[in-house]
């Protein structure tokens, strides 16, 4: 065969799937939030087509590609940045929607571009982490690309860093903007200029690993004369206004202006290095002081004044809120152990103890300057500050221990999807599997029920609350989002099937208007003729009716919009809330009792609402409101809403007690290092499940209906336990009974475990399903759902041991304030609850915490005269500042 026709017989160049997915987790895998802007040229060779998918879905994003891409000339392109939460999906976006960019590129287009650029590249020691070859014919074209260590956010320093690198190496300059989108490897270059040919576009790996952003700072974006050599004398301008010029860096990185009278001014460049470094600094002596990793909020409080102090903040990039963001970066690489060189938690502690105690021995009577003297000398001074006080006592436990979750507990099919996310996020897993089964909840909805007695018609239906409880860092956010997953593919999928039904409809509407125009036509020119012609059949209408989206995820609904959800999807939704308290406190307001009211009713999954407002229109009735709930919270914040929930305040009316799938795990243990692609097939078989459970029709898995007074079938359909299952939930019914009779349970509970009647056969039933159950639902089912319970029931009791024992935590938060120096060595009650701290903000809790401080031997109690009423005050034990 000759070379022409080996050639002819070469089939072109295909999307290629697998490639574009590498490329999109590499470019934007690491992100944690914000969406990715997918964009192909239409047929006039304009690039006006996009769709934008949520970083959790990039998988979704390459299918979309690979589907458009196999369209002649439908060239495609990736957003080099990540866009802002909330940005239009279907469409192109702009520079304003920019919001991180964990990259940098630049694009060389001209012949031997590429090879120049490559070669300054690497005098510069900057070679590039990545190539993306868009063409070979006539030449070699190609995007270099930097990846980074950590994102940056201030769009005018990314677009600023993107001019400045192509200059440097002889790229495009005008390929830098926000909002600019690059070639997609993986995807077929359409020829739309002369000489050139249809080609893949290709992606290899560079000699270049992930930068510091500062390296490109110092290298790229400092103007300005440089300081001179100290021992030169300046020519300073009597006349030269006293501004500051730009210096060269410190020996540490760091970049300050220099005066006119040649003084250093404040940092103006290496600023990611100093405020890294700062934060640093405090998060590790916070670490020691606290004996517990610090959360973003409490290191951003304690290095901003420091920080502010010694850097220009009218400079981009230098504010509080890039240093709040910065600071919770820094927490959570912390909690999970990925900050090289950082000591254990324990050698922290450890090393802030020496300290402390060294400073009490500087600060004692008689301390000498060099250390104090050795035992029985002469100088060795009789009493310290320690002297004559006792050994602090142990503070109780104040939570109880909890049981570690068991992946056994989730249906078979789903189990190595989900413990193949907890692998690689490194979460708790308990996160992972209370956020799958309230979206098996919420799939299922009201399509089957359970009737868990043999013969009565109570039924329930299987939609779940669910709230994780961790401190921040502990990767909360990501594990629910890679959970909720398979519904967020759902949500994709009806979105894309609506659109093309609205496309329809709007084309039906258009005629249904002409023909309406016709009518009106036909019937003027009946009435012409006879004003007693029948023209009603010309005016009949026949307007085609609007396509409902089917919706399954609501975040930010008010009641009312969600109940005009729920009449256009009466199986019903799932409420996803990163934050849920902040919405469950919301509701405790007067002026939304009427949410409230309607956030009660819809945990039963089966009574109907009705809504009366003026704006809306009287009697918009909902026959039965189905809501699932998820959301995750910090401990201090929902311990503060149980207490003030169960003392009677707008919450004891039983909403908290509703979240059946409460959990509060303990941290994880030791971090690893998973950098490995997601499960496929463990994926694909999940996925599987929840698109199966959303087609399910009820009468394939042998599901009943009632019969109502017509004869017709009427109600939900519904499933029963069979006999070992029934009996399986009739015994642990009976004891579940006695236990709420039994008076020995807090209120609160006794409360939230009798919720438990409704949570065990709803979870048998999603289980029952999940895993391909025909017919009744059996024993092994009804085994995963008493395992349920048996386990959230320790959750539970962690959860409202805040209300049984309020003043061991309170005691605790005291003693962080006193090593954080918040609280002085003696001070009045009234300093620790004015501030507003968490966990001590009731009066009452702090005076509690500090009789049980007192009665320990942490704090010493005596009154002092004010002259006036006397004041009751505390001295610190200061064995117990490093105890």
């Amino acid at each position: 065969m000759s070379a022409e026709a080996a050639a002819m017989a070469t089939p072109p160049p295909a999307a290629d799937e697998a490639a574009i997915l590498a490329f999109l987790t590499r470019l934007h895998g690491r992100a944690m939030r914000g969406a990715v802007e997918v964009a192909w040229k239409n047929k006039q060779g304009a690039l006006a087509n996009a769709e934008l998918f949520l970083v959790e879905t990039l998988e979704l994003a390459a299918a979309k590609v690979a589907q458009v891409n196999a369209v002649e000339g439908a060239d495609c392109y990736v957003g080099a940045a990540i866009r802002k939460p909330g940005t239009f999906p279907h469409g192109r976006t702009s520079d304003a929607d920019f919001l991180e960019a964990w990259a940098l590129h630049a694009d060389f287009d001209k012949p031997g571009a590429v090879e120049e650029a490559l070669r300054r590249a690497g005098k510069l020691d900057i070679p590039p982490s990545g190539i993306v070859t868009t063409g070979t014919l006539p030449h070699w074209r190609a995007h270099l690309w930097w990846l980074l260590e950590e994102p940056i956010t201030n769009p005018v320093v990314y677009s600023a860093a993107l001019k400045a690198l192509a200059l440097a190496l002889g790229g495009d300059p005008t390929v830098t903007n926000p909002g600019r989108v690059m070639r997609l490897p993986g995807t077929v270059a359409w020829p739309w200029k002369e000489g050139r040919e249809r080609e893949l576009t290709e992606f290899a790996g560079g000699r270049g690993g992930i930068y510091p952003f500062e390296q490109f700072a110092r290298m790229f974006m400092l103007a300005g004369p440089l300081r001179e050599a100290p021992n030169k004398p300046r020519a300073e301008s009597a006349t030269a206004p006293n501004e500051p010029r730009v210096g060269v860096p410190d020996e540490d990185g760091i970049v300050r202006a220099v005066t006119g009278l040649g003084l250093d001014g404040p940092v103006i460049d290496g600023r990611e290095k100093y405020m890294r470094d700062t934060l640093l600094a405090v998060a590790l002596e916070l670490a020691g002081a606290l004996e517990r990793w610090p959360t973003g909020p409490e290191i951003a409080d304690a290095a901003w004044p420091q920080y502010a102090a010694h850097v220009d903040l009218s400079r981009p990039g230098r504010g509080r809120d890039e240093l709040d963001r910065k600071a919770g970066y820094l927490a959570d690489r912390l909690a999970r152990g990925a900050v090289p060189g950082v000591p254990g938690l324990e050698e922290l502690i450890r090393r802030y103890r020496a300290k402390q105690q060294e400073r009490a021995r500087q600060e004692a009577p008689g301390a000498h300057p060099n250390g104090p003297p050795p035992p029985g000398s002469n100088d060795a001074p009789h009493a310290g500050p320690a002297d004559g006080w006792p050994e602090p006592q142990p503070l109780p436990d104040g939570l109880p221990p909890v049981a570690a979750f068991d992946f056994a507990m989730l249906p078979e099919s789903l189990q190595p999807w989900a413990a193949d996310i907890c692998e690689r996020i490194q979460c708790p897993p308990d996160f992972v599997g209370v956020a799958v089964m309230a979206g098996l909840g919420a799939v299922v909805g009201r399509k089957i029920a359970i009737r868990p007695q043999a013969q009565t018609d109570w039924s329930v239906t299987p939609n779940q609350w669910a709230l994780v409880i961790g401190r921040p860092g502990v990767l909360k956010s990501p594990a629910l989002e890679a959970a909720l997953a398979p519904i967020k593919r759902l949500a994709a999928k009806a979105t894309e099937a609506h659109e093309g039904e609205f496309e329809v409809y709007e084309r039906a509407v258009r005629l249904a208007e002409l023909k309406a125009e016709e009518g009106k036509k036909a019937a003027r020119k009946a009435l012409a003729k006879s004003l007693s012609a029948d023209v009603a059949h010309f005016l009949d209408s026949d307007a085609p009716e609007a396509p409902t989206l089917r919706r399954y995820i609501a975040n930010d609904s008010t009641a009312a919009a969600l109940g005009e959800l729920l009449r256009q999807n009466p199986n019903g939704l799932l409420v996803f809330r990163d934050e849920l308290v902040s919405l469950l406190r919301s509701l405790d307001r007067e002026d939304n009792a009427e949410a409230r009211g309607f956030y009660l009713t819809s945990w039963n999954g089966d009574s109907g609402y009705t809504f009366d407002r003026i704006e809306r229109g009287l009697n918009l009735h909902i026959p039965a409101v189905c809501l699932s709930l998820l959301g995750s919270t910090q401990p201090g914040r929902v311990a503060e809403y149980i207490r003030h929930a169960v003392r009677g305040g707008a919450g004891d009316d039983g909403l908290i007690q509703r979240f059946g799938l409460l959990v509060w795990p303990d941290a994880s243990g030791a971090w690893r290092d998973v950098d490995r692609w997601p499960d496929g097939e463990a994926k694909r078989a999940a996925f599987g499940v929840f698109e199966g459970l959303d087609r399910l029709d009820p009468a394939t898995v042998g599901a009943e209906r009632d019969v109502g007074p017509d004869g017709e079938p009427d109600g939900v359909p519904f499933l029963r336990f069979d006999t070992g299952g029934h009996g399986l939930f009739l015994e642990w019914r009976t004891a579940l009974e006695a236990k709420l009779r039994s008076g020995e349970l807090h209120p609160a509970l006794e409360s939230h475990l009798a919720k438990y009647r409704k949570l065990v056969p709803g979870l048998a039933l999603l289980c029952h399903l999940a895993d391909g159950g025909v017919g009744p639902v059996g024993e092994v089912a009804t085994l995963k759902a008493l395992a349920w319970v048996e386990y959230l029931e320790t959750h539970a009791r962690r959860a409202y041991a805040s209300v049984s024992m309020p003043e061991v935590p309170a005691a605790k938060a005291i003693l962080d304030r006193i090593r954080k120096g918040d609280l002085p060595r003696e001070f009045a009650g009234w300093g620790v609850w004015r501030p507003g701290w968490a966990l001590l903000g009731d009066r009452q809790q702090v005076a509690d915490a500090l009789g049980l401080l007192v009665d320990l031997g942490w704090l010493a109690a005596h009154q002092k005269d004010t002259g006036g009423r006397p004041s009751m005050v505390y001295a610190v034990n200061p064995r117990g500042l490093w105890a």
